[in-house]
């Protein structure tokens, strides 16, 4: 099972009621595909950086989860059809972590100190010795 987030975006019109009753509801999708919900969050009302169908303020709510392929498939399915729900997005996280972890592994990898070979005992040389040269 991976763990995911979706950020959904509805519309501003609706009561506090219904903005819960849309976050339950998919809720029970996600626990009815046999997934597991950890946290669901109400950002509240907030202003869109752009106008969507003329609407310029939305209600952000969001849910972290565990499940497989079939869970994020059901849940995008029912978040498109749903006429309230302006835009959604589900994002793998483990995902995001791999690619963390990779490249923090990569970075590590260049700052190890490079592994020197012992290097034979420097020989001497002489110089040799000035002579002044007369004029």
């Amino acid at each position: 099972m991976s763990f995911y987030e979706t950020l959904i975006l509805t519309a501003p019109h609706l009561t506090d009621e219904e903005q819960d009753q849309i976050a339950a509801t998919y809720t029970a999708v996600i626990e009815g595909q046999k997934g597991t919900v950890r946290k669901a969050d109400k950002w509240g009302k907030r202003v869109l950086a752009y106008p969507i169908n003329k609407i310029t303020e939305g209600v952000y709510t969001l849910i972290e989860f565990t499940g497989d392929g079939k869970v994020v498939t059901e849940l995008d399915r029912k978040l498109k059809i749903d006429e309230n729900v302006m835009r959604h997005i589900i994002v793998n996280q483990d995902h995001d972590i791999k690619l963390k972890e990779r490249a923090d592994a990569k970075a590590k990898k260049k700052q190890r100190p490079v592994k020197v070979e012992a290097e034979a005992p420097a020989v001497e040389t002489t110089t040799a010795p000035e002579t002044k040269e007369e004029a």
